[in-house]
């Protein structure tokens, strides 16, 4: 199944199915513009038990979601989640603004392959859940999978309880290929926080690939209180 959407609002989803979009096995929906608001549960919610899934965002915006109580908001990406290693998310442009997670994943909370580019994601938070996945964060982006960033993009003035105010990174691949990751923020004193981006190196299969024009500036930690951006965690 396909679906496309352009001008004009999906908004207002309330109660414990609340989503703005969701998406079940061999389902592909592409985002053109308009906007996906204001629900109460994920803006766009993969099935986690679905494959074959791909969202695709062109333009538009995708802010407000997760409600506006921290410890009620969706534990996994309060603007997408994709929590299966068969889904595919592609920003390809658009904003994911303003949205919450209890636990990972503030804008985007993804197991699969997330591909970012020309795209800002700003404003988001994650991390308040005081069990083991609150500490893992990522105010705007949180992956386990394959994430690859590149071209414009602009990860600004998110805000991670647990670690990894922009980034974080648990296991997987990061591939930093162009971007800009600035003015995040790690509230978190475990395992030292990572304003900017957090990846998780006690899990042996995390790769992490740097290369391009690449700006990581202003971030900051509860422990990195010196400015550091980056914070890895050595493996044994």
């Amino acid at each position: 199944n396909s679906s496309q959407a352009g001008k004009g609002k999906i908004t207002g989803a309330t109660g414990a199915q609340g989503y703005g979009v969701y998406l079940n096995t061999d389902s592909t929906v592409s985002l053109f513009g308009g906007s996906i608001c204001d629900h109460s549960q994920s803006g766009v919610y993969v099935n986690q038990a679905a494959s074959g899934t791909v969202f695709n965002m062109y333009g538009g915006e995708i802010s407000s979601n997760g409600g506006t109580n921290k410890y009620a908001a969706p534990k996994f990406g309060g603007g997408i989640s994709n929590h299966t290693a068969d889904g595919i998310i592609n920003i390809f442009g658009g904003t994911i603004r303003d949205n919450l997670s209890m636990a990972c994943g503030g804008g985007i909370d993804s197991y699969g392959t997330l591909n970012i580019s020309d795209a800002t994601i700003t404003e988001n938070r994650s991390g308040y859940d005081t069990g083991y996945y609150g500490e893992r964060g990522g105010g705007g982006v949180y992956s386990t999978g394959t994430i690859t960033i590149s071209g414009d993009t602009f990860i600004t003035d998110n805000i991670s309880a647990g670690n990894g105010g922009g980034i974080s990174v648990q296991g997987g691949t990061l591939n930093l290929y162009g971007g800009t990751i600035t003015g995040n923020h790690s509230e978190s004193s475990v395992n030292g926080g990572g304003g900017g981006i957090y990846i998780d190196q006690y899990r042996e299969d995390t790769i992490f690939n740097l290369k391009g024009n690449l700006t990581i500036t202003e971030n900051t930690g509860v422990i990195d209180n010196d400015g550091k951006t980056v914070r890895t965690v050595p493996s044994n």
